[in-house]
């Protein structure tokens, strides 16, 4: 089935009239809105900036990828891992389970040799063919340059193969915005520095990621731009009316859940949620109304329900319009429920950035240095809290600070979000012209080359 798809997409782009076409290459397409807010706002640029390029994607999830951003898609690795398919219907899947699962460790290590190798080196063959259709692959993603999520052979080896094979192709590659580490194994760093390498262009999203690639071994004077989501095109927000019930949105993350994180400690998960509880019932109290909503569909629904069990066990009426939860399932419902209430709390670095690109004053509960760099660059380092050791007296301090001084923070959001979308803007223009894409500039644009020539 997955061959027929593929045949058929194949089919379909070479009926299309030849036009410069951009691939999209990231580790997004399962539920991760964050990886899904860098694509949509990559995807509404190009389209912006250059209506006559055509965009397609190399995702996790071709099929969701289609159905999310209305354009073609390829498998960025074999589909079986990442979705919900059942190994017993093909002969090489049931070969796989029954090698993972034998009691001898020298027999579960054939099935790298059996079914992994083949796999794969089909998946290199089918991704050379797919590059045939495409002029210029654009590395999309925050947090690619990584290896937590199953070592070496995962993201480092993804960003690797489709960096060598898009070259040999006679591709340019770029990575845009990139994110850094955490990244542990040397064959990890080695892969990473050789994808690196390879692109024809590479920028970062902030100082810490590339001070974290030189720190690895990737010596480069490369620029940072910042995290791609900033271009995206929404609408500021109003004020509310000064009647309306006061609202807090808290996004909880299922941060080392044994079900969901890499590095698991089921005790710590809820000692930070038990603080966010505390925090949650505090705001209750002072009559808030509480909206819960995720930006990691399929796994922070979990820590959001662990977070309402923790309130009940407080004696918390949920009832009565205290909470809702906005179910969020998409990056336009998330800009959605961030832009109706009067403050955010997050954990995801992408829940505190949606925020402030809407004008909604926010606290972060920072899993990684990539939030702290992020608070900080927005103004915002005073409602910048780590997961490690967060205090809730501290927090419920901020908060009432972050009331009193709402005018000043939104201005200070405000200023910069427009300073990190000129300066994507800028990125855009300048990878266009190192590759030779056509755009259409914008009216400003033409307006300050007249007003030059003049002068």
């Amino acid at each position: 089935m997955y061959a027929e798809d593929h045949k058929l997409k194949e089919q379909a782009m070479t009926t299309v009239a030849k036009r410069t076409t951009i691939a999209l290459l990231g580790t997004y397409g399962f539920g991760n809105l964050g990886d899904g807010a860098i694509q949509h706002a990559a995807i509404q640029n190009i389209r912006k900036y250059c209506p006559d390029v055509e965009v397609v994607g190399i995702s996790l999830n071709p099929d969701d990828t289609e159905k999310r951003y209305k354009i073609r898609a390829f498998a960025i690795t074999r589909p079986a891992e990442w979705q919900d398919v059942d190994p017993n219907k093909t002969l090489l899947g049931r070969l796989s389970v029954f090698l993972r699962q034998h009691p001898n460790r020298w027999v579960r290590k054939l099935e790298r040799l059996l079914v992994r190798l083949p796999w794969e080196i089909v998946l290199l063959v089918q991704a050379f063919r797919d590059l045939s259709q495409v002029d210029h692959v654009f590395g999309t993603g925050g947090g690619q340059l990584v290896d937590i999520w199953g070592g070496p052979f995962t993201h480092p080896y993804i960003m690797l193969k489709w960096s060598l094979l898009a070259r040999l192709r006679g591709k340019r590659v770029a990575f845009v915005s990139m994110g850094a580490g955490p990244v542990h194994a040397s064959l990890s760093r080695r892969f990473i520095r050789w994808a690196l390498r390879l692109a024809n262009y590479r920028s970062y999203r902030d100082q810490g990621a590339k001070d974290f690639l030189n720190g690895i071994g990737f010596r480069n004077d490369d620029p940072v731009y910042p995290d791609l989501a900033f271009s995206i095109q929404v609408e500021r927000k109003t004020a509310r009316p000064p009647a309306a019930q006061r609202t807090v949105a808290i996004s909880p993350m299922a941060f080392r859940h044994p079900s969901f994180w890499p590095e698991q400690d089921e005790a710590f998960y809820h000692a930070y949620l038990e603080k966010l509880a505390d925090f949650a019932a505090w705001l209750i109290a002072k009559e808030y109304q509480i909206v819960w909503f995720s930006t990691s569909v399929g796994n922070d629904e979990y820590a959001i329900a662990d977070l309402q069990a923790k309130l009940t066990q407080r004696g918390v009426s949920l009832d009565g319009g205290a909470v809702r939860d906005a179910s969020t399932q998409t990056v336009d419902e998330v800009l959605e429920t961030v832009a109706s209430v009067d403050a955010v709390v997050a954990t995801r670095f992408h829940g505190v950035l949606l925020s402030m690109l809407v004008g909604t004053p926010a606290m972060a509960v920072a899993y990684h240095p990539k939030t702290e760099h992020l608070m900080a660059d927005g103004g915002l380092a005073n409602y910048c809290f780590s997961i490690e050791d967060f205090d809730v007296a501290e927090m419920k301090a901020r908060f009432a600070e972050l009331e009193q001084e709402r005018d000043a923070i939104q201005t200070r959001m405000a200023q910069h979000v427009a300073r990190s979308a000129a300066q994507l803007h800028e990125q855009y223009l300048r990878i266009f012209d190192q590759f030779g894409i056509g755009y259409e500039p914008k009216q400003s644009e033409l307006r300050a080359r007249a007003e030059s020539t003049a002068s």
